[in-house]
């Protein structure tokens, strides 16, 4: 795992460790890039709630939610980034057209 490699070349004062660490903070982790999405279009759905059909609240509302193809429970995640990738994306588009009302 890159935290692991990440965090035991900082302890062992690792020459590269600095940059390592300049690059964690330059580019956070998709995770927190994918909760920060999921938080957008959360806020969005609330703001633009009154613009939207009860249908189209729906299916923005269910991109809230994580796929089991993604994960199935908290220690169990896909080693394919297809679905993840599709998922990003179908939020990103979401975050676009709520945006535009």
């Amino acid at each position: 795992m890159k935290e692991v490699s990440f965090y035991k070349s900082c302890r062992r004062n690792h020459p590269k460790s600095k940059l390592l660490a300049l690059k964690m903070l330059i580019l956070p982790p998709s995770g927190i890039e994918d909760y920060e999405y999921l938080a957008i279009l959360q806020k969005l759905l609330q703001a633009k709630k009154d613009k939207l059909t009860t249908g189209q609240q729906q299916n923005y509302a269910g991109l809230l939610e994580v796929p089991e193809d993604i994960t199935s429970d908290m220690t169990t995640f896909t080693q394919d980034p297809a679905p993840i990738e599709a998922r990003r994306d179908r939020i990103a588009q979401a975050i676009v057209k709520l945006n535009k009302l």
